[in-house]
């Protein structure tokens, strides 16, 4: 017989053999209530401003139309239309008692701004807990802390962003001063703070999704055919309104401002070559003006979403020709000055 066994046998005979581990598992990335977990640091914040979208410390407030009117929206770049889990920690009545959990951030594989909601409540077990990943939801929810989790129909545009970045509202204040960039809020993720801006506060704005999937509309870059670049300042880098900015562009979003209903983030690009006369906002020196301001213009939609060329009162396409994108790109529309 083995040695080892000798030993084993004889702690059975005698009662002896107390457990080698605690019966209790630890919970990870739950927190006394009070704790003030540190920011995404190193490789990770890294990460996460390389791949947030845009440039800069400031993203700007850009201008295009929409049926027949100018519109201001933010561009944050490639997105996909799949959502990401994101846990909403309430109190019985469905307050917030902390900030949002979420599991990705922009860079790894999975990440999406869009983030499909699932509530888990706390028992009367939780006293004040800082959960701060998705482990720490799983492993509060096995200790009685928070009740399993409840999934929902909807979700919320809130892109990840670097620390420190803010977004310009454009409008004035009370004072009639420009208002100040707006700051991000913060949410949980795998034990840190992350910065994010969310587009969908007010509850009324949460958007049904099918599936796991963001509906998708189309926004119509126009570029001159004699021309090489849109007509968008800043595709083009240069002032061609002349008001001091390069934040204006003829960009028109096939969008109805009448039925918030029907209105989502989630645009594809369709790239339009129009004729070479085509007034826009560089002829017109005015960012609220130009030829082509709605979809109507440029094509009749088929009942089946088919685009054909529309043509003006002498029976002339402004289109030339017209490419659908593959790019999807997170661009929220602003509804109304000094807010997102």
């Amino acid at each position: 017989m083995r040695p080892w066994r000798i030993v084993l046998l004889g702690l059975l005979a005698s009662g002896c053999l107390d457990p080698l581990t605690s019966d209790t598992v630890p919970m990870r990335d739950v927190f006394p209530a009070g704790t003030d977990v540190p920011w995404i640091s190193g490789e990770a914040a890294h990460e996460v401003d390389e791949y947030d979208g845009f440039e800069g410390d400031v993203i700007p407030r850009l201008s295009g139309f929409a049926k027949g009117r100018r519109v201001w929206y933010w561009d944050f770049g490639p997105a996909p239309s799949f959502t990401a889990p994101l846990w909403a920690v309430v109190d019985a009545e469905g307050a917030p008692v902390q900030a949002p959990v979420w599991d990705v951030v922009p860079g790894d594989p999975g990440y999406s701004p869009f983030w499909a909601i699932r509530t888990v409540r706390v028992t009367d077990l939780w006293a004040g807990e800082v959960i701060a990943s998705r482990q720490g939801i799983d492993d509060a929810i096995r200790d009685g802390l928070l009740e399993p989790p409840e999934r929902s129909n909807v979700y919320v545009n809130c892109p990840v962003v670097a620390q420190g970045t803010t977004i310009s509202v454009g409008g004035v204040d009370e004072a009639g001063e420009p208002n100040a960039p707006h700051e991000p809020r913060w949410a949980y993720c795998r034990g840190v703070k992350v910065a994010y801006f969310d587009f969908d506060e007010n509850e009324d704005h949460h958007r049904p999704v099918e599936g796991l999937d963001v509906p998708v509309g189309s926004v119509y870059e126009l570029t001159r055919v004699d021309e090489s670049l849109p007509l968008s300042e800043p595709a083009r880098r240069v002032d061609m309104t002349g008001d001091g900015d390069t934040n204006d562009t003829n960009n028109v979003f096939d969008l109805d401002l009448e039925d918030r209903d029907l209105y989502t983030p989630l645009w594809r690009y369709v790239d339009v070559s129009v004729r070479a006369a085509t007034g826009s906002i560089d002829t017109t020196g005015d960012e609220a003006s130009a030829e082509i301001m709605t979809e109507a213009r440029l094509f009749d939609r088929g009942e089946d979403g088919s685009r054909t060329p529309a043509v003006d009162a002498d029976e002339n396409p402004w289109v030339v020709g017209y490419e659908v994108s593959e790019l999807l790109v997170n661009c929220p529309l602003q509804t109304a000055a000094g807010q997102i």
